[in-house]
Formats: C-alpha cells, structure tokens, sequence
C-alpha cells in the first residue's frame, strides 16, 4: 500500500537584484509537493505563522480551500475532480506556490477489508492506552467504541468514501493513532508510568508546566485534522479524528484538572495559629533563651484566581497561557462535534471550557518540603536563632539571648521572627510577633486562682450576673472549684461550670498562658402566652467555644489579656422570649493568685 509523504522540501528561490528598494514585491516560494493522490488530505508546512481557520488557494484555474492544522501549516483534501497530472498550488496569502503530482488513489483491497483494518488499529490503539476511571476516560472509551460500531452500519457511499480515505491517509491515521500520548508526562518526569494519574500526582509544578505544552499540542493534532474533514467534506473521517482526539484529551484533561485544583498560589504562613504580620499583643510566640520550642508551622494556599493571570511567576502565567490555547481548542472540537451530530447519525459530546475557580486561602500543615522554602531570621541584636528544623511534622526552633544583652531577671526583648518563602512558582515573605526570655521563666501556678471577665457575655456569668471563677491549676487543664456572683456575693460550687466543659485545656509557655474551652449546652426558658395565658416551655441547643490568651506580667503578678468567645445556636423552635442569635465577641480577662 503506497504510503502518504509528510515531509515536504522546502526552496526557496532567492533573486538577485541591485536595486533593494522596499517597493520591490517579495520573491515568490516556491515547494515541490511530490505525488500527491485523491482523498489524501495533504500538509503543507509554511515558515509564516497560521492566523486563519481557512484560506482559499487555485490548483491551476480552480478554486480550492486550504486548513489550518497548526501554528506553521496548511491543508486540503484532494477531491475527485482534481484534474491528474501536474498542477500547481498558488497561495496568494502566504505568496508561495506549490508543484503536484496528482495521482487516483487506487484500493488493492475490498472496502470491508480495508475497513475491518481500520477499525482493527483503532481497537488496538484503545487496547494500548491506559484509561482510568475519570469522565474524560470514559467519554474517549464510550467514543472509540461507538465510532468502530457506526463504521459497520454505513451506507455503501459512505464506506467506499471512508475505506479510500483510509488507504490515502494510512500513514497519517496510523502515525496518529500509535502516538505516545503519554510521552508529554514522561518528559516531563524524566521516566515511564503506565498509569497517567501516578504520573500526575507527582509532578511539581514546573514539571506540570512542561506536560501541558506537549499534551495541548498533541490533543490540537487531532483537533486541527478532524475540524478540517468537516471543512473540507469528509464528515466520517471527521468523525473517526474526533474519536482519537478524545483519547488524546484524556491527558490533557487530566492535567488541566490537576492544575485547577491544586493550591499552587502559596500566600501566607502561621505558627501555633497566629497569623504573621497581625500585630502585637497578647497572641505572640514566647521563647526561653537556648531552648528548643516546637512549633506548629501551617501555610495558607489556594488554587489559581482569575486575578493570577498576569502573575510574576513565568510558570503561573504560563498556565494562563495553556489555559487560552487548550480552550480555543475545545472551541475548535465542540465546533466540529456540532457539525458531526448535526449531519451524521452520530454521536459526541461537546467539551467544557478550561480555566481557574474563584477560591480563597485555607490553612494547612506544612510539609518538609514546604518548610525547605523558608527561611528564617530575627530582628535584634541581642538575638540569634542558633538552630531550626522540621521534625516530626513540625517546626522546631531555638532562639539565643545574647551575653551582652541589657535584660534582667524575668525581663523579656520584644522583636520579631522573620521569613520569607521561595519555591517554583511563589515568593513571599513576613514576620511573627515574639517574646523572648534570657531565661527560663517560672511562674508559680500552685494554689487557688481568680479568673474575673469584664463584660462577658456568657463567660464570666452565673445566672446573667457577672460572677469571679475561683479555680486551680492541673496537670494540663483547670478545675473551677467556687462561682461568686459580684453584685451580691452568693456563692456556689464550680461543679456546674466544670460540667459544661467538653474541653478544658491550657498552655504555659514562658510568661503567655491560653486556655481552651468548648461544650454543648441549652437554653430551656419558660415563656408567658398572652393568648393561652399560660406558661409555655421552649428549649434551644447551642456550641460555645471560649478562648482566652493572657501574659503574665511580674510587677502585679497577674496574668491580662483577652477572652473570646463563639456562640452558635443550632436550628431549633424559636423562642419568644429570648434571644438565640449567634454571638462572636471578645472581652477583657484578669486571672490573680486568690
């Protein structure tokens, strides 16, 4: 079977002239095509680039529609009434001509015999791609599958048409379907996977960047070639290129889906939950000189926006770049499916435009390869970080007072721990509020203590009354052993308030103490009805999460700071004679030595 040429010689004939005037119109190029035959859909390679979809050529005195197939070449069908022999291609838009040799295309074969091959290799390209589970997989198996069963169900025209087409095209169709559309992974990481989401998963974000290059270009092959068979009037060749170009999208698919959900923008950072760069106050890091502090290291990452596009990162906007190409593909698909459901029998599914999701930054645990992008620095004289690491998942950091430093006993230097944040694609940079003492501070926690809230709403109250808790000091959470109600000085046990607590925890580190307090409760008020003039029970659920961040100051020997706290009432009846209305609200907290 005669084999289609793809390669063309390129001359270019380079005229001579004395005069180098700009009014001189440029030299004509001139392309020995070779032999070329009818229903071979023939390329011609251009040093220009492509802007159009179509262009209009003249094979001698007829006029005929030229393609395009990529960013630097042309193509057409060759028809029936082509006239034999030879002809030559002009192409006014691009000032070039082309010689042919125009030849029938003759079938050695019966038309079954050549279609039963062509569906046999389109059977055994199926067979050899590793499809998953995906939509994008099992649309292209659902296509390939119908498109062999629509071959045996075509009118005699139609296969004849299909079969010539074929053994005009052989080597392109087979060049196509034995592609190694997994090839633009495997550069990309340097190594073979049979399974193309292992492939994916694992891949930086540069590596993502170098596979979507070669996947749109090897998806836009098929793309180009089954939009210029509708063009040029070839609706079940058409048919049979959109087939492979959804196995071919499978690739592209599934890295376009990797780089819209994975949290590639990197913009923040926090350690044991305070957010860098919020101030100063009580919610800062405490150190003791020359002790090792380990430290929860968290990073606030979010997918791409639409607002990235123009991002500093070559790589991000690179994806922004994909993003244009591989649509305007899906364009050219849709519009050729369209066209396919519209004039054949059948069937396809258009395809859904690509692109970044609207989303905001989340927090999440730092990993090792994370924290290998900071780096960390103090900004005082009189401090050094001596040693930092990431251990066990978290981060774990000395900071050095200085011998020299002018700082007394249970005296602190205020100052901040810097960083800043580098890796493929982002670069940011901040700094923590921290405290640190030139030595270990000790604060005596024995005995009974005084915990008293101005203005709270829940916490610091007993029956609606602003009460002083006195409690002690465990192990690692407290126990409220007296409420006081101040107005009147009534006294009860703190078993109630003990009870109330699902959680009940606290810290110390150095001179800053935060406790933790969280539970379910209810409200369960009686409530007059003027229409039955009787007293009606109502009772409503609701989660309270109270927060309290102090640091100890030495002069009074006691710990200020804040408290805040969270109310959130669960869906209930509503209750007329109180309120349920969610409440988020901070108060002020001293807690003394009784």
């Amino acid at each position: 079977m005669k084999r289609f040429i793809l390669l063309f010689s390129l001359i270019t004939l380079l005229g001579c002239s004395s005069d180098d005037s700009s009014d001189n119109p440029p030299e004509t190029i001139i392309i020995d095509g070779g032999v070329i035959r009818t229903s071979q859909f023939v390329k011609i390679n251009l040093q220009q680039n492509i802007t159009q979809d179509t262009y209009t050529g003249t094979l001698d005195d007829m006029s005929i529609s030229l393609v395009k197939l990529s960013e630097n070449s042309i193509g057409f069908i060759v028809d029936e009434d082509f006239p034999f022999g030879e002809s030559t291609l002009d192409i006014p838009n691009f000032n070039t001509k082309v010689k042919y040799t125009i030849e029938d295309t003759e079938l050695t074969q019966t038309v079954d015999e050549i279609l039963v091959e062509y569906t046999t290799n389109l059977t055994t390209f199926g067979d050899n791609f590793p499809y998953g589970n995906s939509i994008h997989d099992q649309e292209a198996i659902a296509a390939l599958n119908d498109y062999n069963a629509a071959i045996s169900q075509l009118n005699e025209l139609e296969k004849m048409q299909l079969a010539k087409f074929y053994v005009a095209n052989e080597d392109l169709i087979n060049d196509l379907l034995n592609t190694d559309y997994l090839a633009p992974l495997e550069n990309a990481r340097f190594g073979r996977d049979n399974y193309i989401d292992d492939l994916i998963n694992g891949m930086s974000e540069t590596q993502l960047y170098v596979a979507m290059g070669g996947s749109i270009f090897t998806f836009g092959e098929s793309v180009w070639l089954a939009y210029g068979c509708i063009t040029l009037g070839q609706p079940w060749a058409a048919a049979g290129f959109a087939t492979v170009a959804f196995t071919a999208y499978v690739t592209t698919g599934k890295l376009m889906t990797e780089i819209e959900s994975r949290k590639l923008k990197r913009v923040d950072a926090a350690i044991d939950g305070i957010i860098s760069d919020t101030g100063r106050g009580s919610t800062m890091l405490s150190f003791n000189s020359g002790e090792q502090k380990i430290m929860d290291l968290n990073i606030a990452a979010r997918t791409l926006n639409s607002d990235d596009r123009n991002d500093s990162s070559s790589i991000i906007s690179g994806f922004f770049t994909s993003f244009d190409d591989l649509n305007e593909l899906i364009d050219k698909i849709n519009e050729t499916i369209l066209w396919i459901n519209e004039n054949t029998w059948f069937t396809l599914s258009e395809k859904e435009h690509v692109g970044p999701n609207e989303s905001t930054p989340t927090f999440e645990p730092a990993t090792s390869n994370i924290f290998n992008g900071f780096s960390f620095s103090v900004n005082h004289n009189d401090l050094s970080i001596s040693a930092i690491s990431f251990e066990n998942n978290q981060l774990v950091a000395t900071i050095d007072v200085s011998e020299d430093a002018n700082v007394g006993e249970d005296e602190f230097i205020e100052s901040t721990l810097n960083y800043s944040y580098n890796d493929e694609v982002n670069s940011f940079n901040g700094s923590f509020p921290i405290r640190v003492y030139p030595e270990e501070v000790n604060i005596d926690l024995s005995g009974n203590w005084i915990m008293e809230i101005s203005g709270g709403y829940l916490f610091g109250t007993y029956d609606d009354e602003a009460a002083l808790y006195r409690f002690e000091f465990n192990a690692s959470s407290i126990t409220f052993n007296q409420v006081t109600i101040i107005s009147d000085g009534y006294q009860e046990d703190g078993s109630e308030v003990n009870s109330a607590f699902s959680n009940n925890a606290y810290t110390l580190e150095g001179a800053q103490l935060s406790m933790d307090f969280s539970g379910d409760s209810a409200i369960t008020p009686s409530c007059y009805n003027e229409v039955t003039e009787e007293w009606d029970d109502y009772s409503r659920d609701f989660t309270f999460i109270f927060t309290v961040e102090t640091q100890y100051n030495f002069d009074t020997e006691m710990f200020t700071g804040t408290v805040n706290e969270i109310i959130d009432y669960s869906t209930g009846e509503v209750i007329p004679c109180e309120s349920t209305t969610d409440y988020d609200g901070t108060s002020a907290i001293q807690i003394y030595r009784e």
